[in-house]
């Protein structure tokens, strides 16, 4: 074989050159950062009136220059994120190459971008911005300077190089090539670039974050630190809202000044408004610009088509207008940047077609399940339906009229006139117009046939629904169908008052059991009980879970599937949503189900707005457990709530210690869950010959309150001792890991095993194959964890904390109690419960029975809670006692060192008790509208 050639290297550092520039500019910035540049290009060959030849000819300078200084920036960035890179499994271009062809890289896309000013007669003022746009992504990404890493001064950085100095250098460029500058340039000019670079600046700031939190999750695995993954990066929503009315302002500015030289752009803008109007006014669908499965803020994106598409389209015919010669340049316009042209007629083609069927209907016709349908007009004042393929279910095709608002309690009637080209069926009601989707009052199923038929319905209104809709579900079946004078009409006059309803309590009520994450805690095996409880008694009972779906926090490790048996709900707020818009969306959902029943848990986050909630709402809050996070829980905000519920006497002796103000309000009701009726039979491990005691724990993996490793020291002591025990761990924290490594002698000989997160309904069976319930922890409430283990005949050994363990726990009856820390004492009844199996079955069959048929029965917990519900909606109806109004009172960043709210809110609670004192998301509903679709959770 012969030796490799020398210029192997060179000839493959020579391809990649051009791919490289290809891909590190133009396919990340080309359709969305080179029309502005070209828009403000074109803006400026009209104010200074550039003749055509020399305004082609910047125009290719202009572009080859900033394809050279993206390049430049994409390299650079890519160069010193290698190692970040990997670790976050992000795509890098140019990982594969040595130093010295990256070193090369960066040197000749600076040449390359640099070159024109030798050869042509740039400014110097061009040849200053140029270098500044250079400087400003070295600067951006050098590990000695890194200011990506800065926080909001990296966003900044980015945006000045990345938006607004390419602007300012594609005005320059067009000024030095002026023959004789116009009499209004001196007047336009400076307006001009001072309106360009507010605009620009705010845009790419606006971008940035944008970018930053579709990258936040590979950022926090590759543990680089950016805006995005610090814990006050939430608090730039607001502020970022504000940059965004400032874009919007400095636009506006743009166009004012060059209404004179391009009348035709404020037309433009105002044709692409009246369209957006349109769709908000109408409720019609909205074609998502640029969708990604990660844009998560694209209400803040609701511009960036004009600004990508017609901006500089419009522009570039305008400058054809004034030079005939250059009519191509619209062409090219389009053909270069066809990707943005396809989106706009893709998105104008749907909104055509979402007008010409309101104009003949009034409302929407929806498909799904792969129907197809047409609309088309019958007669002056008919819709006729021509069904191609009807899905397989009646709502696949739906004929949609919105109506708002609709209000709880108000009559209605709903008018129908139908035929259809053969007999079928089609459903009637009236829903929200949004997730869940609830039925509000009205749903008829009519049997049609070939003639015209009449229908007349009324009802009363379930719930207030600012947006509903009146709708006609016909698939299912082919054919034609017509309608003509289907509308709904109000008939009385509302009878909410300004505040909400007061409960009434012959009305039927909802119960909203509130919860962030659904992950292996306490408090949600509570919820799912009580639901479930509640719901097989004929209420309505729902989980509302108000951070499942949501950038706001970081989700836990232990996450489960919610309860497929009970009803989940999540709060109706998109995942980009701030948290004040979080705070008024719990307030106006809950709002529009009084009378309802609304228990806050330990969201801690979300129950800041019960001082804001109506009367109709009330409030019980519970204090699950006997520790600070708790108590400052109530401490905050028990005068809010209409009741307030301990899990033990010891907590709420506590409790009213606390504030004796909240006596009268106080009740405890124990936690409950169901029991079996008979003591369940204990499964025997019969492949162990040393026939060991059977451990088991279950539940959070943490140190601050179940001290998990003190099993290994357990487990230690056990196996000096000589005790043959077999420990089960089963679930999931942020001592896992800690565990395991402490327990790896213990594990390899088979006692200790690891179970790892187990849905809830394959407890019970692990538990029945264990002899012994180990719970050491420091403090607790009344732990359910505890109530399972009894309920199924384990022997509680337990630590001797205050709260509701010795009033459940009887020593040496029904289990026993050590204390905190006490290792010694923990394996000397572990060893006494090994050597004696009559002691362990008598105590495992006190502890069954001392669940079974007591106030630990899920029964009995039911019953208490719609008892105490009964007496806080009849309390409000007849104003024995009304809760006072507040402020909203978010929690503190920790508490006893753990953290709870870690961000500046101040902003945020500002916000929101500005909207709501305004009754905002009462009276601007299109506005409301506007904010929903751009804001819509993907």
């Amino acid at each position: 074989m012969g030796r490799p050639s020398a210029r192997a290297p060179a000839v493959r550092f020579l391809g990649i050159i051009a791919p490289l520039l290809e891909l590190g500019w133009i396919y990340h910035g080309w359709d969305s950062k080179i029309p502005p540049v070209l828009a403000f290009s074109y803006a400026a060959a009209l104010i200074y009136d550039v003749p055509g030849a020399s305004a082609v000819g910047c125009l290719g300078l202009i572009v080859f220059v900033e394809l050279c200084a993206g390049s430049y920036g994409g390299i650079v960035n890519d160069a010193f994120d290698i190692h970040a890179g990997r670790k976050a499994t992000r795509p890098n271009q140019i990982a594969g190459f040595a130093p010295w062809q990256r070193l090369a890289l960066c040197a000749l896309t600076l040449l390359l971008g640099f070159a024109p000013a030798i050869f042509f007669p740039f400014s110097r003022l061009s040849v200053a911005l140029l270098a500044v746009e250079y400087l400003l992504p070295t600067v951006h990404s050098i590990p000695s300077l890194r200011m990506k890493e800065r926080g909001a001064m990296g966003i900044w950085f980015d945006s000045v190089g990345a938006y607004a100095v390419p602007c300012l250098y594609a005005i320059s460029v067009m000024a030095n090539e002026a023959a004789r500058p116009a009499a209004q340039s001196a007047r336009l000019a400076p307006a001009l670039a001072a309106a360009a670079f507010v605009w620009a600046l705010c845009l790419g700031i606006k971008q940035f974050v944008i970018h930053e939190f579709r990258d936040r999750a590979s950022e926090l695995h590759a543990g680089v630190s950016t805006l995005a993954t610090r814990p006050e990066f939430q608090s730039v929503r607001l502020p970022v809202n504000r940059v965004y009315s400032i874009e919007l302002f400095a636009f506006l500015g743009v166009l004012a000044v060059l209404l004179p030289v391009a009348p035709i752009l404020p037309v433009a803008a105002v044709a692409y408004f009246l369209t957006l109007r349109a769709k908000v006014s109408r409720n019609l669908d909205f074609f998502v610009y640029g969708r990604t499965p990660s844009a998560t803020v694209q209400w803040w994106q609701f511009s960036d088509p004009f600004y990508e598409c017609y901006f500089p389209l419009v522009l570039s015919l305008q400058v054809s207008w004034r030079h005939p010669g250059l009519a191509f340049l619209p062409v090219l316009q389009i053909l270069a940047f066809k990707n943005n042209i396809y989106r706009q007629l893709g998105e104008l083609r749907v909104f055509l077609h979402d007008m010409f069927v309101w104009v003949i209907s009034g409302g929407q016709l929806h498909l799904d399940g792969g129907a197809k349908a047409i609309l088309r007009q019958a007669g002056r004042d008919g819709t006729r339906v021509e069904i191609g393929h009807g899905g397989s279910q009646p709502w696949h095709i739906r004929l949609l009229k919105p109506y708002r608002p609709l209000r709880a309690g108000q009559s209605y009637m709903v008018r129908l006139e139908v035929r259809s080209s053969s007999a079928r069926a089609v459903t009637v009601g009236v829903w929200q117009n949004h997730a869940p989707w609830l039925c509000l009052g009205l749903r008829q199923i009519k049997e049609i046939s070939t003639e015209w038929a009449a229908f007349d319905w009324t009802f009363d209104a379930a719930e207030n629904e600012e947006h509903a809709y009146l709708g006609l579900w016909l698939g299912g079946a082919t054919g034609t169908l017509e309608v003509r004078r289907f509308y709904i009409h109000q008939l009385g006059a509302a009878h909410a008052g300004r505040e909400g309803p007061l409960p009434d309590p012959q009305t039927p009520y909802r119960i909203f059991v509130g919860a962030t994450q659904w992950n292996l805690t306490g408090v949600n095996v509570y919820s799912e009980h009580l639901v479930r409880g509640l719901q097989s008694k004929g209420f309505d009972a729902r989980i509302l879970m108000t951070e499942r779906q949501t950038d706001l926090v970081q989700p836990p490790g232990d996450l489960l599937p919610p309860p497929t048996d009970v009803r989940v709900e999540d709060l109706p707020v998109a995942a980009s949503a701030s948290w004040s818009a979080h705070w008024v969306a719990l307030v106006r959902y809950l709002s529009r189900q009084a009378p309802c029943i609304f228990v806050p848990n330990a969201d801690y986050r979300h129950s800041c707005v019960c001082p804001k909630l109506p009367p109709g709402v009330a409030v019980v809050g519970i204090v699950h457990s006997d520790d600070p996070l708790h108590y400052e829980h109530v401490a905050r905000l028990g005068r809010y709530w209409d009741a307030i519920v301990c899990v033990s006497d010891t907590v709420a002796c506590k409790v009213a210690k606390m504030d004796e103000s909240l006596i009268p309000r106080l009740h405890v009701i124990s936690n409950g869950l169901p029991v079996p009726e008979s003591f369940p039979k204990r499964t025997q491990d019969v492949s162990d010959p040393a026939q060991r005691l059977r451990v088991i724990y279950h539940g959070g993996l943490n140190t601050h309150q179940k001290r998990i490793l003190d099993v290994a020291a357990i487990l230690d002591e056990c196996a000096r001792r000589g005790i043959p025990v077999r420990m089960t761990v089963a679930g999931d924290g942020t001592e896992r890991d800690a565990l395991l490594q402490a327990c790896e002698a213990h594990l390899r000989s088979g006692a200790f095993q690891y179970s790892g997160l187990l849905p809830h309904d394959e407890i019970e069976s692990l538990l029945r194959q264990h002899d012994v319930y180990l719970l050491p922890s420091s403090f607790e409430g009344l732990p359910f964890a505890l109530l399972e283990a009894m309920a199924n005949g384990c022997v509680p050994l337990v630590t001797d904390i205050e709260s509701a363990v010795p009033e459940l726990i009887r020593h040496g009856v029904n289990g026993y109690r050590v204390p905190v820390g006490d290792i010694a004492a923990f394996v000397d009844h572990l060893r006494i419960l090994q050597a004696y199996p009559d002691l362990r079955a008598r105590l495992g069959a006190e502890s069954h029975a001392t669940v079974l048929g007591s106030r630990y029965d899920v029964g009995s917990m039911v019953d208490s809670y719609l008892l105490l519900f009964d007496q806080v909606l009849e309390a409000a109806r007849t104003g024995s006692y009304r809760r006072p109004a507040g402020h909203i009172s978010p929690p503190p960043r920790e508490v006893a060192g753990i953290s709870i709210f870690p961000v500046d809110h101040e902003r945020e609670v500002e916000s929101a008790e500005r909207w709501l004192a305004w009754g905002g998301y009462r009276r601007t509903d299109r506005v409301k509208r506007l904010l929903s679709h751009f804001m819509q959770s993907n």
